[in-house]
């Protein structure tokens, strides 16, 4: 079943868990059909059907790493070849909760191409000029970590 009055797509990254599967299943339930982006196979696509089921609203997973090049194009693709995008969720991401004097260098690298390089590289940039004020949305899931 498919409910044929849409508010729009949305497309949600990081949608596999977390407050990026709060927004997806709250703007479905408010008439957005949804594009879903995660890297995660199997929540994403359980998501994907729970939410369709649930909603009757078309729900498209895509399965991407933001995180590499290959996953990047997958999405801008996407966004190119599809104008109906009226909304970004822009909720990819994850935090350290080492001190920073003790965190792996890696990991910091890694976190900071997701969470800074990748957020900007795409899928922001082929979608902004489409959007109106208001309809880029920027979160992060990593909880906050108390001050010493």
């Amino acid at each position: 079943m498919t409910n044929s009055s849409s508010k729009g797509t949305a497309l949600i990254t990081g949608a596999s868990r977390g407050i990026g599967a709060v927004y997806a299943d709250r703007l479905a339930k408010r008439g957005h059909d949804l594009i879903l982006v995660a890297r995660s196979e199997e929540p994403l696509k359980a998501l994907a059907a729970s939410l369709s089921s649930a909603s009757g609203r078309q729900i498209t997973p895509i399965v991407a790493d933001l995180n590499n090049e290959t996953g990047l194009a997958k999405v801008e693709t996407k966004l190119k070849d599809d104008p109906g995008v009226t909304m970004l969720v822009n909720n990819t991401g994850f935090a350290s909760v080492a001190p920073l004097l003790e965190a792996d260098i890696r990991k910091m690298q890694d976190m900071i191409a997701l969470n800074i390089t990748a957020s900007l590289a795409s899928p922001t940039p082929p979608l902004l000029p489409s959007l109106s004020v208001g309809q880029a949305r920027s979160s992060t899931s990593a909880p906050p970590r108390a001050s010493r």
